[in-house]
């Protein structure tokens, strides 16, 4: 089973959407089962206001959460997002956010989790989520 440092060190492929989005996986811990991933605002990212599109914010989170959810999942299962909403304290600009994934609570078929998005050391937006796992098919 592949570990978040394999994805970290480059030893797994990662799927194609994450790397049109330019996220990266940059740090994990199983411990407090959190996730940190980079991601890089690019141009193609921005809306005409000049500023990081909103639902490209959110996929990334979403991505986020995503590993963190893996971080706790048994062989056998997956999940997916049944919410994920989103709240933004400041525009996210050109250059690189950070966002921190956290899994705060889980139930028998439920994950819940949070994602704190920062730039430049200021929060910019926050995520609150709910995740539904399943069995595998």
């Amino acid at each position: 089973m592949a570990t978040i440092q394999d994805v970290i060190d480059g030893k797994i492929d990662i799927p194609e959407s994450e790397r049109l989005l330019g996220v990266k996986v940059i740090g994990g811990d199983m411990a407090t089962n959190e996730v940190v991933c980079e991601w890089t605002i690019e141009e193609q990212h921005l809306n005409r206001a000049g500023i990081a599109l909103g639902g490209f914010t959110a996929a990334v989170a979403d991505v986020a959460i995503g590993y963190a959810g893996a971080l706790v999942m048994e062989e056998g299962y997956t999940f997916t997002s049944v919410n994920l909403v989103t709240t933004f304290h400041r525009p996210i600009h050109l250059g690189t956010a950070i966002f921190t994934a956290r899994l705060k609570r889980r139930g028998r078929t439920m994950l819940y989790g949070e994602v704190e998005i920062t730039q430049e050391g200021k929060l910019v937006g926050d995520v609150v989520t709910s995740l539904m796992t399943f069995p595998v098919r």
